[in-house]
């Protein structure tokens, strides 16, 4: 069996961060930035020991110091490689060497850098130069515009034989002064393999990147399932008399699903609790209905939020007392994402209903073994947007989404917010994995 050894590198004071600790250790989303990247590499299941680097002041630290073996690192990366190396046990066979500053690394890329090193020494992860990059010299002026097809942003992980990176570092001992771990083993002649990386894959570098790391994490892109066939799953759907909601319908009968549809003279969300009536063991839940209207004062606001917000806490409590298992999907807007000037309310009722389903879905999951996401489409060409302040001269269809829609009953994550827009495909990059523990 192949062992193999994921080491994680933590040990950098992160100068260029300017944070009062080191940027590794800043929150994101509650949990340490090397929480996040360490929960991914124990996620893929690939790794025998998991090897973290740190600081001195953070060796004891119990929310840093998540490795099976936890070492010091050394005064620059090279060193705390080398340091990582030596504890690493006589017959590994493969290590992945990865910044503790990139939290999105995904368990696809270290699948694929696994699978690589089957039939290379070395792989690197890396991503297309989508600018184009100048060579300047010390005096200031551009000396040369290398061929942008031939450069690429190298990434982490990076992927070796453990031999070859051990015996590269034994070699340049002395003389550790490489940005990386390939650029010390390149010196001895040997030749590295690339493994496509991700745009989101992003290493937290500067203040501002922290802020961007936070808008990553909570914006996901679609990760529909396949072959979706909801033969016999009893579906509750809410809104299924409006221009989304009508369309999402006919998607679930012609999946084979059993809808129960109310209307709004059996259930109007604005004024009455879910009837318990509707308390059933549920395997899907969809909530397409809502309301949009200009207000922008207090007398609007109890009827949107009612609409737009109250329900879906309402409809998570019916979930968590009759459902085992299954899934909740909301219908939301991007308009969560900004507040609009023709409709602040709703914007504003929009944003409650994004935090409230991150924040709810680790709860449900664990009370009821639920998953719960919320779609946010761009502007919509529905019965909604007509006569409202809207500017979007090319909405989307309503077609375009009740299928994506339609598949997130049958999810694999949970507390994704995941957005739709005109033109760009649903699954346009990897997503960031969600740790799921089982229902006790």
């Amino acid at each position: 069996m192949t062992k193999i050894v994921g080491i994680i590198l933590a040990g950098g004071s992160g100068n260029r961060f300017e944070a009062d600790i080191p940027k590794q250790f800043c929150l994101l989303n509650g949990r340490m930035v090397i929480e996040h990247s360490v929960a991914t590499f124990r996620e893929s299941g690939l790794f025998s020991k998991i090897i973290v680097a740190l600081p001195p002041e953070w060796i004891d630290n119990p929310r840093a110091a998540l490795g099976d073996v936890n070492i010091l690192g050394g005064r620059t990366r090279n060193e705390t490689t080398w340091a990582a190396l030596r504890a690493c046990d006589p017959d590994t066979d493969l290590v992945l060497t990865h910044d503790a500053a990139r939290p999105f690394v995904t368990t696809q890329i270290l699948h694929d850098c696994i699978e690589a090193l089957r039939t290379h020494e070395a792989v690197d992860v890396c991503i297309p130069a989508d600018d184009t990059i100048v060579q300047v010299g010390t005096d200031g002026f551009i000396e040369n515009i290398p061929d942008r097809r031939r450069l690429m942003r190298g990434q982490t992980p990076q992927g070796f034989r453990f031999a070859a990176l051990r015996a590269a570092y034994e070699a340049n001992a002395g003389n550790l002064n490489a940005t990386d771990d390939v650029g010390i083993y390149l010196r001895l002649g040997g030749r590295c393999k690339i493994v496509p990386g991700s745009a989101f894959n992003l290493k937290l570098t500067y203040p501002h990147d922290l802020f961007v790391a936070e808008r990553i994490l909570q914006y996901r892109p679609a990760n529909p399932p396949s072959g979706l066939d909801l033969s016999g799953k009893r579906v509750l759907l809410l809104g299924a008399t409006g221009g989304m909601g009508s369309v999402v319908h006919g998607v679930l009968l012609a999946r084979g699903a059993e809808v129960t549809a109310p209307s709004h003279a059996e259930l109007d969300l604005a004024i009455t609790p879910i009837p318990e009536r509707f308390a059933r063991p549920w395997d899907a839940i969809i909530h397409a209905a809502g309301i949009l209207n200009g207000a922008s004062d207090a007398a609007g606001v109890d009827e949107m939020l009612a609409v737009n917000f109250r329900s879906v806490v309402a409809l998570t409590d019916l979930a968590r007392r009759c459902m085992k298992g299954g899934a909740i999907v909301v219908i939301g807007s991007s308009s969560a994402m900004k507040g609009r000037e023709g409709f602040p309310l709703y914007s504003a009722s929009k944003a409650a209903v994004n935090n409230f389903v991150e924040g709810i879905a680790p709860v449900l999951w664990r009370e009821a073994g639920v998953r719960i996401n919320c779609i946010n489409p761009g502007c919509v060409n529905t019965r909604m947007i007509s006569g409202a302040p809207v500017t979007n001269k090319d909405p989307l269809e309503p077609d375009d989404v009740a299928e994506l829609i339609a598949a997130y009953t049958q999810p694999a994550d949970t507390g994704q917010i995941v957005n739709i827009r005109k033109y760009v495909p649903v699954a346009s990059a990897a997503p960031v994995s969600v740790a799921l523990q089982h229902v006790a």
